[in-house]
């Protein structure tokens, strides 16, 4: 296990080797690490804690494992160069701003077992060309705040043909400014 803020502000932090051992990142764990450039998270990892990589302004690619099965609440906020992420199809929610900001993404595919989604999941993400969703319309899952998923976001977003979760509603909901093919 990686404890509470672990290496938070570890500015200067370039490379992090993580043990097959590990189990668990809670929160903070390397927020604000801006040196960090890439991050391989183990299959033994079955929890990323809150704001864990925060402000790590420096990532530029990260490997989620298929163990994780939700990406928690402000995860990866502020990695403005981040490129690529994929997430593990055995992911079923994305938290409130888990991928905010993150500006450098491209494109990003929502697998079929995502079910809700927080507010801000990919809010700003101005680099964002393609958002494709697998299945069924997720839930917009919601606290004090009402930022849509996808706010801030122009890019072209996909989703199933003849799925009758995809109202014009659900799809307004998402992202005001995605253009939906």
């Amino acid at each position: 296990e990686i404890g509470f803020g672990a290496f938070w502000g570890g500015a200067s932090l370039p490379e992090v080797l993580l043990p097959n051992s590990l189990i668990r990142m809670n929160n903070y764990a390397f927020a604000g690490c801006a040196s960090l450039t890439k991050v391989a998270i183990p299959t033994s990892v079955n929890e990323i804690g809150d704001l864990a990589f925060n402000g790590c302004t420096g990532l530029t690619e990260v490997s989620i494992p298929g163990s994780i099965t939700k990406i928690s609440a402000s995860a990866f906020r502020g990695c403005e160069n981040l490129a690529n992420i994929t997430i593990p199809k055995g992911v079923t929610a994305i938290e409130y701003k888990a991928f905010e900001g993150c500006k450098s993404l491209l494109e990003v595919t929502i697998p079929s077992n995502v079910k809700t989604m927080g507010h801000g999941a990919f809010a700003n993400c101005t680099g964002l060309d393609s958002v494709i969703f697998e299945g069924d319309a997720p839930e917009i899952a919601k606290d004090r705040a009402t930022e849509e998923p996808f706010q801030n976001v122009t890019a072209i977003a996909k989703h199933p043909s003849g799925n009758s979760t995809w109202t014009s509603e659900v799809r307004k909901a998402l992202g005001s400014k995605l253009a939906w093919e």
